[in-house]
């Protein structure tokens, strides 16, 4: 953004006039107009004219910002007071150049006038769009017409010229996004005229088809089309050395189409023609007439980017030819006369050239008293070349000889060969061996004198001439051989020198159909909307620059609409004369487009640089869309809601919510969306239908802002809509909003330790964050058959945590309920890094402890020794098995006291109330030990391994068992024996340390080799 401060002279107060005063004690303006101008041929200044109310003093600033891309360049400003203007008039020229859309915004603050502060500062300020001349930056589509003439009439040394092109059509303009496409659809007539000493040339030809094409991407000309197609009739008239050469067509076919994409210009030329040939007048005192008819006549071009890529001459006729004399006359029957020649890209692909006729011919010779007549017939010919290679050469004539002469005549010529010869250099070259013959026979003289006085005879040469098959060389006969009798006999050899001379066609070079003609209308940059006042060079069309001046604005009715414009007048310059006035459209969504426009101006044309005087009337036709173009028809538009989507918001800076303004504006021109927030401290901010900043569908009338209360404000908040059209035409809307109370967060935890037993305790340590206070945190294990447990706050809110008995093995989250001083309460398993609730953040992490499992616990459930009877009989063996996590499996090694017939080393027990089991689902899993009659009296030991839910198991754990006769009570020992009381205790104390030692070993990772329930 630019800034200046400036104060107007002092001594400029003296020079006022007295009159002026009166108008000085008016609170002081000043009009803001463009002057992109300047003296430069290829670039106008970036200028600004500050004209203010009076010629006092003003204490003024000067703020300019110039947005392109969303990016400020920045301006620096240079000022310049005017002289000899009626008011205070400063020039401020800016350091950078307009671009397409770019953004500029003007203000000038009056601090002071006549050397007075004001007691407020005056505001003026003006933003605008660098648009393109007559091209509306709104999406829009109208039609157009046209009319133009362009006009050259001049006066050469050999008579006067002419040109005259006429064009009467309709045009069509749209613009979608950034590419505005135009189309120009007519017809046309184009009269010319050619005058020299010794031809006349006219050309009339009617356009059934002209229109241009133009395509406008980002205010940059990508491509223009242009195609004129019609008929007419060509005249060419030649007088020389007195034969008048008429050439009269009818032209079927002509097409002009020039392109120039992406400034590579193309243009194609196709005039397809038939018509008649006639020669009348005397040459040497003789009678010579044509009448020919030429059924065809084409001529079609391509150029590219200044390069010939196709050339294509085509002429197909017929003609009889007479020459008459005092006692002589010639006539021959032209019966083909086919002309052919093509060039594509520098290179000619086809080339023909055909002449074949007859004819007769006679004519009387007189000397010294004597005469002869000659008559004479044309039998053939023909002559034919093909690609440049002459392919037949043929000639017949016979003749008589009557009077005092008697006689015959004739020649006969055909090429016999083709092949190849050594030139007088001995180069060997393509040839036809042409055979020539001509021959006199005089039978009777008469005593005359004619062929030299030698009388009766006869006289024959007979020749080969060895000719270049390349017809386009000179020098074409490599070597002549010959033989001639009569008279004068003679015979040789020769090969000529110099013989043959190369020479390669030329090929086509570049012609503009139309000479150098401009083919668009001034363009240029130019502010949208204009102001009056205004001043604008147009530099982008090449040869056509036009200064632009804005008037008064007015209204100007055009397809029963009454448009808003500002009146303009134009002056043409650098090489071109002429003015143009017209009126641009200054507001809606039509802003920037011509609604009517006349120019007339002179322009070099031609080689010559004539001067061509062009005329054009154009104006707005039909207005497709927009179908709001002016106040007229527009309706106000009208807020119908104002809400949050999702009901309400959170404070202190929780997640955003959607504010959503429904407008209904049928004509579909609402400008500006605007809400004051200022109840929650955000101001006024503006909403939109564009897809942007939370709205969810482009178009649908529902204009939407995302709203992220930052304060502590809470409950029912009053805001307010304003909505603008592009008309001026506002609505307000007012309603309130719940800001809800974010509860507390959780920014940082710590669990030690975070691996732990059930039933074993862990310290939880919380950083806990909320603006109005938090009340209490307190842990929720109820989900694992705990209880709340409260927090103390100490720095950090400390838990101290015991896990239930009821909590799985793994990784298990802990609940935390977060209430503040307002009341605002969360249950959360996890930190808030980001402050605020439902903002995930990437370091946010889980309140969680890993429990880890244990194995069951066992126990000797049997008391009593197992009785041995007379016969073998099968006793019970009663563990008891208990874990939190459900029983897997339980299996035991009896050793001796396994059931016969078992090979295996361990056996299952079962809780399920069959077989010795006494009851199911208690706790006590049975083993089924076989008493036989030969079994020991005596202490049994047994292994017994069990394994949860979870997989893991205890180690094989020792437990020994008694077996006694059936009728001893005893529960003492004999002897040496140990009591069985004191045998169970060693034995109980043995499986608490195999326990311990069982837990121990599950705190280590499974050993590679054990089973799916964790045994070996």
């Amino acid at each position: 953004m630019g800034s200046s401060r400036s104060v107007a002279l002092v001594f400029l107060l003296l020079l006022t006039p007295m009159s002026s005063f009166a108008s000085a004690q008016d609170s002081p303006t000043v009009s803001i107009t463009t002057d992109w101008s300047g003296t430069s041929a290829l670039s106008n200044e970036h200028a600004y004219i500050l004209t203010f109310a009076d010629s006092s003093t003003h204490d003024y600033d000067i703020s300019i910002e110039h947005l392109r891309d969303s990016l400020d360049l920045d301006p620096t400003i240079q000022t310049t007071f005017l002289e000899n203007t009626p008011t205070l008039t400063a020039r401020v020229v800016l350091d950078t150049m307009v671009g397409w859309n770019d953004t500029i915004s003007i203000e000038v603050t009056i601090n002071g006038h006549d050397g007075t502060p004001l007691p407020s500062p005056i505001l003026v300020e003006r933003t605008f769009t660098v648009g393109s001349w007559n091209q509306p930056m709104a999406d829009h589509e109208v039609t157009t017409t046209t009319a133009w003439s362009l006009e050259q009439n001049y006066q050469t040394p050999e008579g006067n010229q002419s040109f005259m092109l006429l064009f009467e059509g309709n045009g069509w303009q749209q613009r979608i996004g950034e590419v505005l496409n135009s189309y120009e659809l007519g017809n046309g007539t184009l009269l010319t005229s050619e005058i020299t000493n010794d031809s006349t040339t006219e050309l009339n030809l009617d356009f059934e088809s002209f229109w241009k094409n133009e395509t406008v991407t980002s205010g940059v000309l990508t491509s223009q089309v242009i195609q004129a197609r019609g008929s007419g009739d060509l005249l060419l008239q030649l007088e020389e050395d007195g034969l008048v050469t008429t050439i009269n067509a009818t032209v079927v076919d002509a097409l002009l189409n020039r392109s120039n994409i992406d400034n590579v210009v193309t243009e194609r030329l196709r005039l397809e023609a038939f018509g008649a040939l006639l020669v009348d007048g005397e040459e040497d005192d003789a009678q010579f007439d044509v009448d020919g008819d030429i059924s065809l006549l084409l001529l079609e071009t391509i150029d590219h980017d200044g390069v010939r890529v196709l050339e294509h001459i085509q002429i197909e006729a017929t003609a009889d030819m007479l020459l008459a004399d005092e006692g002589s006359e010639f006539n021959l029957q032209l019966d083909q006369f086919e002309t052919l020649e093509r060039w594509e890209n520098g290179v000619r692909v086809d080339q023909l050239n055909v002449i074949r006729g007859d004819g007769t011919f006679g004519f009387e010779d007189e000397e010294e008293n004597s005469s002869m007549v000659v008559n004479g017939t044309v039998y053939t010919f023909h002559n034919r070349v093909e690609d440049g290679i002459t392919l037949i050469d043929d000639v017949h004539v016979d003749g008589t000889l009557s009077g005092d002469v008697q006689g015959t005549f004739g020649v006969v010529q055909t090429i016999e060969q083709t092949g190849t010869q050594l030139n007088h250099t001995l180069v060997e070259h393509d040839v036809n061996v042409i055979h020539s013959e001509t021959w006199f026979n005089v039978t009777g003289a008469g005593g005359s004198n004619f062929f030299g006085g030698s009388g009766v005879g006869s006289y024959h040469n007979d020749s080969y001439i060895y000719q270049a098959t390349n017809a386009d060389w000179d020098n074409r006969t490599v070597r002549l051989v010959w033989t001639e009798t009569g008279p004068d006999p003679s015979s040789g050899d020769e090969r000529p020198q110099r013989s043959p001379i190369e020479r390669d066609p030329a090929p086509p070079e570049v012609e503009e159909a139309l000479g150098n003609i401009s083919v668009g209308r001034e363009a240029g940059f130019a502010p949208v909307p204009m102001e009056t006042g205004d001043v604008v060079r147009l530099l982008a069309q090449d040869g056509i620059v036009l200064t632009v001046t804005a008037g008064q604005e007015s209204i100007e009715p055009r397809d029963a609409k009454n448009l808003s414009v500002i009146q303009w007048t134009g002056v043409y310059s650098d090489g071109v004369s002429g003015t143009a006035q017209g009126s641009i459209v200054h507001k809606g969504p039509l802003t920037g487009l011509l609604a009517s426009t006349t120019r007339s101006f002179e322009i070099e044309f031609g080689e010559n640089e004539e001067i061509a005087l062009l005329n054009e009337s154009q104006a707005v036709d039909a207005i497709l869309s927009p179908s709001i173009v002016s106040a007229d028809d527009n309706n106000p538009p009208v807020v119908l809601d104002l809400s949050l989507m999702e009901g309400l918001v959170f404070g202190e800076g929780a997640s955003p919510a959607h504010l959503v303004a429904t407008v209904d504006d049928p004509d579909w021109n609402v400008v500006s969306v605007v809400v004051d927030l200022s109840s929650i401290g955000l101001g006024t901010v503006s909403l939109n239908d564009r897809g942007l900043v939370g709205d969810q569908t482009i178009g649908d009338n529902q204009w939407t802002t995302l709203v992220s209360v930052q304060g502590m404000e809470v409950g029912e908040r009053s805001i307010s809509v304003d909505v603008v059209d592009e008309w001026g035409e506002t609505d307000v809307y007012s309603t309130t909003i719940l800001v809800e109370n974010q509860a507390p967060r959780i920014l940082s935890a710590s669990i030690e330790p975070d691996t732990v037993v059930r039933g074993g305790a862990a310290l939880m340590t919380l950083d806990v964050l909320d603006f109005h206070g938090v009340e209490s945190v307190v842990v929720d294990l109820r989900e694992y058959g705990g209880e709340e447990t409260p927090c103390l706050k100490v720095e950090a809110w400390i838990c101290e945590l015991t896990m239930p008995q009821g909590m799985t093995p793994g990784l298990r989250l802990l609940k935390v309920r977060l209430t503040d001083e307002l009341g605002a309460s969360i249950l959360v398993t996890k930190t808030q890094t980001s402050e605020h609730h439902f903002q995930p953040s990437s370091t946010d992490v889980d309140l969680a402890v890993t429990v880890q499992n244990t194995p069951p616990t066992l126990s000797l459930a049997t008391t009593e020794p197992l009785r041995r009877a007379d016969s073998n009989v099968e006793r019970a063996i009663e563990i008891q098995v208990a874990d939190a996590d459900g029983i897997l499996l339980v299996r035991a090694d009896l050793g001796l006291l396994k059931p016969l017939g078992q090979t295996e080393r361990w056996v299952n027990l079962y809780d399920n109330g069959q077989g010795l089991d006494k009851e199911a689902n208690d706790g006590i899993y049975t083993a089924t030990a076989s008493i036989r009659t030969s079994t020991p009296i005596s202490a049994h030991e047994i292994f017994i391994q069990a394994s949860d839910s979870y997989g893991d198991a205890t180690s094989p754990t020792s437990f020994v068992v008694f077996v006694a006769d059936a009728d001893d009570d005893s529960l003492g020992a004999k002897g040496d024996e140990l009591p069985l009381t004191l045998i169970a205790l060693v034995v109980g104390v043995a499986a608490l340390f195999a326990g311990v030692a069982v837990y121990l070993r599950q705190r280590q990772p499974p050993k590679e080799g054990h089973d799916r329930f964790g045994f070996q």
